[in-house]
């Protein structure tokens, strides 16, 4: 009984027998029975392909072992190694660019600190503070009726502590006493903010003066010059 559905016929010529595994030929393509298989059986005559392969493989297998591995490990790099050695120092347009606003500002920078440094800016309650810590005085005097200033005559300086309902004339002279300046008849002292030419009022107080804070510029923990004349 025959499956036409499974094996093939062998294609040798008087032959024709049905295998259910038939043989292809490598060099016709033909299908044949277990015992016309070989070329040899069925006298084939085409040039065997599976031939051609072992040669092609064999002479690629040649080539490669010809090939230096560092072409695989080490390949032949292109572009900027191979640019001239002049063109590798060359900017472009936009790096220098770029390279002079980098330079342009670091230059503001550095005047801005200059600038930062050769006049530092003093704190008003710092300068207060310190003048708390070294200021003398009446002890008797409310801390809350206290104003702290320092006196300067030429090289003598005077940090004190006096009454805001002191009058400025009568403190002047004590503040001359304390910088052992010299008081003989006709000759008087005055006080003034350093950096004005305007000499603070001697009949007024320093409370007074406090309250016309914008026009004498007098405040607390100033620097007040004193004139000896």
């Amino acid at each position: 009984m025959e499956l036409p559905g499974v094996g093939g016929k062998c294609q040798l010529d008087g032959c024709g027998v049905l295998d259910f595994l038939p043989v292809a030929c490598d060099a016709c393509r033909k299908q044949f029975c277990a015992a016309h298989g070989c070329a040899a059986a069925h006298q084939c005559s085409a040039p065997s392909r599976s031939s051609d392969s072992v040669v092609a493989s064999q002479q690629l297998g040649r080539q490669q072992a010809s090939t230096p591995v560092s072409v695989y490990t080490h390949p032949q790099r292109t572009g900027p190694k191979d640019a001239r050695p002049s063109a590798k120092r060359e900017l472009t347009a936009e790096q220098v660019l770029a390279l002079e606003a980098h330079q342009l500002l670091s230059a503001r920078v550095g005047q801005k600190a200059t600038i930062r440094t050769s006049e530092p800016r003093k704190s008003p309650k710092l300068e207060l503070m310190r003048l708390k810590a070294k200021a003398t005085g009446n002890p008797s005097i409310d801390v809350d009726d206290r104003i702290y200033l320092c006196i300067k005559h030429k090289t003598k300086s005077l940090v004190v502590f006096e009454a805001k309902r002191a009058v400025i004339g009568n403190a002047a002279e004590r503040f001359a006493k304390q910088l052992g300046l010299s008081m003989t008849p006709g000759r008087s002292c005055r006080l003034r903010v350093v950096g004005s030419d305007q000499p603070l009022p001697p009949n007024g107080t320093f409370g007074s003066e406090l309250a016309a804070e914008a026009d004498a510029g007098l405040y607390n923990g100033c620097t007040l010059e004193l004139d000896h004349l």
